[in-house]
Parts: structure tokens; C-alpha cells; sequence
């Protein structure tokens, strides 16, 4: 939407193409040139419908994969969400589950543009192997990444944030609330304003203090 037009522009699904699916949560990246988002993956009899993680310009045109879709016959379903650039515009962060039927496996995943996924083992060898992950997102200038969790092994637990340091292969939880914390966002400084009129771009807002800097979830 142009926000001084108030003109809306259809991006996605406007090629009339039988079967197409939903694509949802986008992304812009840092330069304003490419959208990054989940597809979701038209399979016939797939028990979960699967996702996969998509980039296009910003007017919508060359709308591609950035990693294989499944196969109509996969026996791993991937469903692949929250993708999010990095500050830098060479990364994107998302989360990757894999169902082999009765097993499901969460993993926070990296994908460098034109590169290879790298899971982030280092989160799953020392919290455990059965998490499920939501909301991830780029912290510290990219050195770090902010996330939800829940163990599954550990019953009456419930989400938390989590920072995970790069350098030092460091986590640290930073909320430890009764009720669940889940879908984290995190600026650098001060809160993002538009620049004519001031008006502040979300409505509801949650703050909580880490590191004299703010992590907000709505």
C-alpha cells in the first residue's frame, strides 16, 4: 500500500494460476529492491501442506524459489516459515520443520543468498533436541539471533525468548514468564517512525528492556 495514495497493489497470486496457494509473511529486504516470504506448496494428498521460502522484486515480478520445492511423492514434508533478512541483505533466517509422518524435527536455519542452508546446531545441542521454534529474528548488527521456544520433553513449560550469539555460539534466555512469550521483532536505537508527520507504524506495542535496546511482540 502507498501510504500516500492509500493505493493497493496485488503482488502475489494474480496470475491465475490453477491450484495456486497462499503466500503470506513477507519481508522487505534492507534495500527496498526484493520481498522474501512463505509459499505455501500445492501437493496433492500431503497430509501437511508444505512451505517454502520465496523472494521477488518489490513490484512483484520474478517471484522465485530460493530453495527446491518438495516433491509431489517426498516422504520429508518441509514446512519452512518467518523468513526475515539480515541487516547486511545476504542472509535470511527462518524456520525449518521437517515431518516424516509420526516425527516432526524444528530447526532455525540461515540460508546465505545463493548459498547453502546452515541449521544452527549449537541451539539444539545444548536446549535440547525436541524445541519448537516460532518468530526469528536478526539482533546486534546480525551477530546474534532473537527467537521463541518451547521444550517439548518438559511438560508445563512454555514459550520463551532466546538470544543465540554467533561469535561465541552463546544463548541466553530472556524471559521466563508464566505465559508464553513468542514472536520477538528488535530495532537498532531508537523505534522506527516515519518521517513525515511522525506517525508511529503499529498500533499495540510491548516493550521490555534487554540490553538498553527494546524487544517488542504485538
Amino acid at each position: 500500500m502507498d501510504l500516500e495514495t492509500l493505493t493497493v497493489t496485488q503482488l502475489t497470486g494474480v496470475d491465475k494460476v490453477e491450484g495456486e496457494l497462499s503466500s503470506v509473511v513477507p519481508d522487505w529486504s534492507p534495500d527496498g529492491t526484493r520481498i522474501v516470504y512463505e509459499k505455501f506448496i500445492n501437493i496433492d494428498g500431503a497430509g501437511l501442506v508444505p512451505k517454502n521460502i520465496y523472494v521477488m522484486n518489490a513490484d512483484g515480478t520474478n517471484r522465485r524459489s530460493l530453495l527446491p520445492d518438495p516433491e509431489p511423492d517426498a516422504k520429508v514434508i518441509s514446512m519452512r516459515f518467518f523468513p526475515r533478512w539480515s541487516a547486511d541483505g545476504t542472509r535470511i533466517a527462518f524456520g525449518d520443520v521437517k515431518d516424516k509422518g509420526r516425527e516432526q524435527k524444528s530447526r532455525i536455519t540461515v540460508l546465505h543468498i545463493g548459498g547453502r542452508p546452515r541449521v544452527i546446531e549449537d541451539i539444539y545441542d545444548k536446549l535440547g533436541d525436541n524445541l519448537r521454534g516460532t518468530y526469528t529474528c536478526w539482533m546486534d548488527n546480525d551477530r546474534a539471533l532473537l527467537f521463541g521456544m518451547i521444550n517439548l520433553d518438559k511438560p508445563g513449560t512454555n514459550y520463551d525468548l532466546y538470544k543465540y550469539e554467533f561469535e561465541r555460539g552463546r544463548i541466553r534466555r530472556l524471559t521466563s514468564e508464566t505465559g508464553d512469550e513468542k514472536f520477538p521483532d528488535w530495532t537498532e536505537g531508537t523505534l522506527s517512525i516515519s518521517p513525515k508527520e511522525k506517525k508511529v507504524t503499529w498500533a499495540t506495542l510491548k516493550n521490555r528492556t534487554v540490553d538498553k535496546h527494546f524487544c517488542m511482540g504485538w
